[in-house]
């Protein structure tokens, strides 16, 4: 599955494309916070040069051992989206490669998940 097709997909019927990332990395020492917002920023200029236009990245620094809220499979971080953002849950849809933990937090939110590796069309 093409990733960048479908943000555009989304994108074009007016979703919000927000990314929510755990990235333990952080608190481990292994880069800090200004290496991930520079990352971020290459990110987000890459994919505005494929047409995809990234409305927020949220991260959480925190450790799986730290029992933080916002940590996925936690619902913290798109507790704060919506708060920044008028989202709609009930059109919501949360996209990613992981079954434990962004599967795991569509399932607390009761909202549609596609696993983006298996996923055969959309």
């Amino acid at each position: 599955m093409d990733a960048v097709r479908l943000m555009k997909q989304y994108q074009q019927k007016g979703f919000f494309i927000i990314i929510i990332t755990n990235q333990s990395g952080v608190n481990r020492g292994y880069f800090t916070e200004e290496d991930l917002g520079r990352f971020n920023t290459a990110l987000v200029k890459r994919l505005a040069h494929m047409g995809v236009r990234i409305d927020a990245i949220y991260y959480c620094p925190h450790r799986p051992d730290e029992g933080c809220k916002c940590r996925k499979p936690g619902t913290g971080l798109i507790e704060k989206a919506m708060h920044d953002f008028p989202i709609d849950l009930e059109r919501s849809v949360m996209v990613g490669d992981r079954d434990d933990m962004d599967g795991e937090m569509a399932k607390r939110l009761g909202i549609e998940f596609i696993n983006i590796l298996r996923a055969k069309q959309f």
